[in-house]
């Protein structure tokens, strides 16, 4: 390269464009990842927001107060989190023994874990089980492990744990082992 092309080169690339491009880029991918998840119409803000934000001659503290308030508005999320949220409050001012008995009561909050976790923790506390293991098919399913793990604490998953919780379409393969316990779907067996 000559030297007058990397002077060219230096006087293009101006700190005001380098920067310019990093925060472009940014922001291409920041509208992209909402355009995926289904937010086109906040894509198409993004983009617009950019674009005049380059053309003001300074920063607009406005301009980025809006843009954070509209993602909070335009969020799929954030709506029903903020409905929530709300709901919760006036239920907890207008009962405020509830909250209180919620966090003193055994089992409260067991309803909202997956079908799977309730029968498995129904099957441990029926059967007085000490220790655990899941079935690699359960092991895979995240959501379902980790529901099942943090339900029936202190009772511990363990890998040489002869008690093992299946999938009620399993119990084929788990033969050798003895049914203790089936139920829709989850099955528990002994395995020696």
């Amino acid at each position: 390269m000559t030297d007058q092309k990397k002077k060219g080169l230096k006087t293009f690339l101006t700190r005001y464009r380098i920067f310019t491009l990093v925060i472009f880029i940014l922001v291409s991918l920041w509208a992209y990842y909402n355009y995926t998840h289904e937010h086109r119409s906040f894509t198409l803000f993004i983009m617009v927001f950019f674009f005049v934000s380059i053309f003001l001659p300074k920063p607009s503290f406005t301009l980025v107060l809006v843009t954070v308030i509209s993602y909070l508005l335009f969020s799929s999320v954030s709506i029903p989190a903020l409905n929530q949220i709300r709901h919760t409050s006036v239920e907890a001012v207008a009962h405020p023994s509830i909250p209180l008995n919620n966090l003193l009561t055994p089992d409260t909050g067991l309803e909202v874990l997956p079908e799977e976790a309730l029968q498995a923790l129904s099957m441990i506390d029926t059967n007085k089980v000490e220790e655990y293991r899941l079935s690699p098919s359960l092991n895979e399913d995240y959501h379902t492990m980790q529901r099942i793990v943090e339900s029936a604490w202190p009772v511990r998953m363990r890998e040489d744990a002869r008690h093992v919780f299946i999938r009620a379409e399993e119990i084929a393969d788990f033969q050798k082992c003895q049914l203790i316990e089936e139920k829709d779907l989850i099955a528990l067996v002994y395995c020696d």
